[in-house]
């Protein structure tokens, strides 16, 4: 199996957010009303002179023993075999948040319906 990853240069994040309105978009979001499924933090360390700023894009990291999937009563959540991508079906998602409280990244995010 072939296993794709997300490549993230952090030195270049400028925190626009055009990520996060790509992701609503891709998914159908309505910007302002639901939560997308990429978010943006921003970490700021020192002090001056010597403050510094970086911005971090995360989302689902398509873990490979991602714990999301062990912990989904449903099995709405499973790995596709050809690339090692994590999906979600959200017919079988009952919104139990199991998957929230297991993922390290906290990347399961929730539609306004809690599904």
């Amino acid at each position: 199996m072939t296993q794709y990853a997300f490549s993230f240069d952090v030195s270049r994040c400028s925190g626009c957010l055009a990520c996060v309105v790509a992701c609503q978009d891709q998914n159908d979001f309505v910007a302002g009303q639901e939560v997308a499924f990429r978010h943006v933090t921003k970490h700021e360390a020192g002090s001056y002179p010597d403050a510094h700023i970086a911005h971090l894009s995360l989302a689902c990291q398509h873990c490979g023993d991602a714990p999301c999937i062990v912990v989904c009563p449903m099995r709405a959540i499973a790995r596709r075999s050809e690339d090692g991508t994590v999906l979600v079906d959200r017919d079988l998602c009952v919104g139990c948040h199991s998957c929230e409280l297991a993922c390290p990244f906290g990347a399961p995010k929730f539609r306004r319906t809690g599904r």
